[in-house]
């Protein structure tokens, strides 16, 4: 039986699939969409925040009453799943 190689370009990988503008856009769109949802169940600030040099990534922070109110109400944990 033959074996089959397989080689992966991983540099294309990480430039097209990983860090592209469109990745990083989608990644963006997903987290201001958790953002949304989760403004509205808090009055506390909700911040979007871009960051990663080796792949897209977009965190959603909750400024103000932070781990104390999350742990309350679960306003940033409530509005995850519907992303």
């Amino acid at each position: 039986m033959a074996s089959l190689r397989i080689d992966l370009n991983r540099a294309g990988i990480r430039e097209a699939a990983l860090q592209s503008p469109e990745v990083r856009a989608a990644v963006r769109a997903i987290a201001e969409s958790v953002a949304a949802r989760a403004r509205g169940t808090t009055d506390d600030e909700i911040d979007v925040h871009e960051g990663g040099t080796s792949r897209a990534r977009a965190y959603v922070r909750r400024l103000g009453s932070g781990a104390a109110g999350e742990a309350q109400d679960r306003a940033l944990g409530r509005s995850v799943g519907g992303a």
